[in-house]
């Protein structure tokens, strides 16, 4: 059985040319192709779309702790490149579902926890 994520699948993947890959705007033009006699037209011809996943709840979920440690006052203030107020104004107003802030909050945890780690 072959899927998406074969590792053989990816190496013959990377021979084809570009311009087989795309043609015009259309992206993924040789999978659409491939897959036409396996799938319905709904889904070939339909526009690409991505996915999310649900970084909001894990932030207020299993992320909990990791995250207020991370970006909890003390390290902050250390740091004095982030305004450790707004950070906990929004990392509040986060937790406490006022707000979705997972896309602010989210590389805010990956800086400072890089820097809390390397520097």
């Amino acid at each position: 059985m072959l899927t998406f994520i074969d590792h053989h699948l990816v190496e013959f993947a990377a021979t084809i040319p570009s311009s087989l890959k795309v043609k015009g705007l259309k992206l993924k033009y040789i999978l659409r192709r491939a897959m036409q006699p396996l799938l319905p037209d709904s889904i070939t011809r339909r526009p690409k779309r991505g996915f999310d996943i649900p970084l909001d709840a894990w932030l207020r979920g299993p992320l909990k702790e990791f995250v207020l440690d991370t970006l909890s006052e003390n390290p902050l203030r250390a740091a004095g490149y982030l305004n450790h107020t707004f950070v906990s104004r929004i990392l509040d107003e986060h937790m406490q579902g006022r707000q979705n802030h997972r896309q602010l909050l989210w590389p805010l945890v990956v800086l400072e926890f890089w820097r809390q780690r390397y520097l």
